[in-house]
């Protein structure tokens, strides 16, 4: 299996542990925190897509989703592709509203395809090409950002699921 292959596994196991953890959840459920500084789960569905959104966009030079597609529209935020949550005060995280579990889901779900578009395109050859990115001296190559995204998305997946067992109750799990 080469590198493009294994980052699509990974991104698509990452896709139906979201799917299995935001089933069913109220938009109630979507902002529980179960102490005061933590993430709910809304949130973190939204700051794990933006993440993705953001990066992959720019490995595969085209503009995000999340302006492209309208999808800040959905959420009644800014069309900023430059918030993906990263820096968040908590008060801030606190007044973050999901519209509901589907819309999350729904909006992973675009940025999944497109994910999975660009990965399909990729050579591993391309995978230690330095990203074109600023904002990191000296650039990572494209194999170290997708293996960044990865771990990012994996962290925020587990939690996702985490807060599901906490709020639903033993037996629940993906």
């Amino acid at each position: 299996m080469e590198g493009p292959e294994v980052a699509a596994d990974a991104f698509g196991r990452l896709k139906s542990i979201l799917e299995r953890s935001l089933e069913g959840l109220t938009p109630e459920q979507l902002t529980i925190q179960p102490s005061p500084g933590s993430n709910p789960i809304g949130w973190l569905c939204w700051h794990l897509a933006r993440g993705q959104d953001d990066h992959v966009s720019n490995l595969a030079g085209r503009e995000q989703a999340w302006v492209a597609d309208g999808w800040h529209e959905k959420f009644n935020l800014p069309a900023d592709p430059t918030d993906f949550g990263t820096g968040d005060s908590i008060e801030r995280v606190r007044a973050f509203r999901a519209p509901d579990a589907q819309t999350l889901l729904d909006y992973y779900n675009a940025v999944h395809e497109r994910t999975a578009q660009y990965l399909s395109t990729l050579t591993s050859e391309e995978m230690d090409k330095p990203v074109n990115d600023d904002r990191w001296t000296p650039p990572p190559t494209v194999g170290v950002r997708l293996v960044s995204i990865l771990g990012d998305n994996t962290q925020h997946a587990g939690q996702i699921a985490y807060l599901r067992g906490y709020i639903s109750g033993l037996g629940w799990r993906t």
